[in-house]
């Protein structure tokens, strides 16, 4: 039996099991909870089929949470508003970080429970936290109107205590939320980046995700997004404060449609392959065992979490690699309860092989088209990083050139998997056209930069 034979039946035995895998998690689901399925979990590896010289190899884990064709019960929030009060908040800042957090209330269902804590150079908790109702949210929203700014910028003890009240009302089947909005720099209480990332990370561990929200363009987005990435929430570049309610409703939409919770993904790899990186999220490495916490997912949601690893030294042809099953366990939610599950994808198996021609043909494009949106994504960073430096021309030819390079991975991919890289190119070669607007002042410069991080982000989770 030649190697191409081989091949074929491998992938079909491989799409058998898929299959059988997929239907078993359907039917179960359908079983339990007809209104809001489960889950499903699948693995990929870029080339089924590897050189011997190769010394990375590509995974890719689709996470789908399919979009229920029957109304969903909304699921019952916790959640702390997290506002920063600080002097640079003054005027139309202050007063649409109110507004937004009035609106944010009013949109909340009665049965939810809300807190408020302010920070400037100290903190308040402005509302402890209160379950909804037509007379709780009333005087809710009458304390949010005496919140003024003034001071410094203590988001430490902000965060601090916006955890803390979402801790002080946990229960299950609820959704638990810390939104955080700064406009500036963390500088008073604890500052440092990696302090505060372990506040987040310690809070997303004991079932508590953190968003946060970046206003204006003199706000350290490099702090706010690492607090998010280890929160497990999203990270938002608002550079209006009318666009925050907005955001807070966006926000709220997706809280109220979660379908699970305290999602970790696992592994543990056989000797000589260890995890490189997975893209977009804080992966907790264990000498061979991996553990991504992934936070929430809300319904109808995709996620293509894209993982690199290390292979081996000195391969040879005809030498099979294990690329071990990955777990998945999270808490569903359905109606008021919530149910501990677990899913689990088939193991994947990298074969080496002395022929290209064959390796290329058995490339598997779906995964190809997800690099290529990662190394846009990256370089999207690098120019970021470079307009901060001041160093215009070198930006606007390393975007020329991820965009050269987009285009001709794009030409090589199917219509049906490229459609994201294509709508990242485009972004991108916005803003190669943006970077003459960021040489003409302060405000254009932090502007582009921080928007360029934030696709970087987008593209990458």
């Amino acid at each position: 039996m030649n190697l191409k034979t081989t091949i074929i039946k491998s992938k079909i035995v491989t799409y058998l099991l898929s299959s059988i895998a997929l239907l078993s998690t359907s039917s179960g689901a359908f079983a339990q909870d007809q209104a809001q399925p489960k889950l499903t979990l699948t693995a990929k590896t870029q080339k089924p089929l590897i050189s011997a010289t190769e010394k990375h190899a590509y995974v890719l884990l689709r996470l789908s949470s399919a979009k229920s064709a029957t109304p969903q019960a909304h699921k019952k929030l916790n959640l702390s508003l997290v506002i920063d009060r600080s002097g640079s908040m003054s005027g139309q800042k202050i007063i649409d970080a109110r507004k937004s957090a009035i609106q944010m209330v009013k949109s909340m269902r009665d049965g939810d429970t809300v807190s408020v804590v302010s920070y400037s150079s100290d903190f308040t908790v402005n509302v402890e936290p209160t379950i909804l109702t037509e007379i709780t949210r009333g005087k809710i929203e009458a304390i949010i109107h005496t919140i003024s700014d003034g001071g410094g910028t203590n988001l430490s003890d902000g965060l601090i205590n916006g955890i803390s009240c979402v801790s002080k009302n946990k229960e299950k089947a609820q959704v638990n939320r810390v939104l955080l909005i700064s406009d500036g720099n963390a500088n008073k209480g604890i500052t440092e980046p990696a302090k505060l990332n372990k506040i987040a990370r310690e809070a997303l561990q004991n079932g508590i995700v953190i968003t946060t929200l970046g206003l204006g363009v003199d706000y350290n987005e490099d702090l706010m997004t690492g607090i998010a990435d280890n929160g497990g929430g999203n990270y938002y570049f608002i550079e209006e404060s009318d666009k925050i309610t907005e955001t807070l409703n966006q926000e709220i939409s997706q809280m109220a449609s979660t379908v699970g919770k305290d999602l970790q993904l696992k592994t543990t790899f056989p000797e000589g392959i260890t995890l490189d990186k997975v893209y977009g999220w804080i992966a907790e490495n264990n000498a061979q065992s991996v553990r991504v916490p992934l936070g929430e997912i809300f319904s109808g949601q995709t996620r293509a979490i894209l993982c690199r690893v290390h292979l081996p030294k000195n391969l040879q042809s005809g030498q099979q690699l294990t690329i071990p099953s990955f777990t998945l366990d999270y808490k569903h939610l359905a109606g008021d309860k919530e149910e501990p599950t677990t899913l689990k994808t088939e193991e994947l198996t990298l074969t080496v092989s002395d022929d290209q021609q064959l390796i290329l043909g058995a490339q598997d494009m779906e995964v190809t088209a997800r690099i290529a949106e990662i190394e846009l994504a990256n370089r999207l960073e690098n120019a970021a990083k470079l307009v901060e430096q001041r160093k215009y021309d070198d930006a606007k030819k390393e975007l020329q050139s991820a965009v050269a390079a987009a285009k001709v991975s794009s030409g090589k991919i199917p219509e049906q998997w490229k459609k994201k890289l294509d709508e990242a190119t485009k972004e991108a070669e916005k803003m190669a056209g943006d970077i003459d607007k960021a040489e003409k002042s302060a405000y254009e410069r932090k502007k582009w930069s921080k928007g360029g991080k934030a696709s970087k982000r987008k593209y990458s989770k």
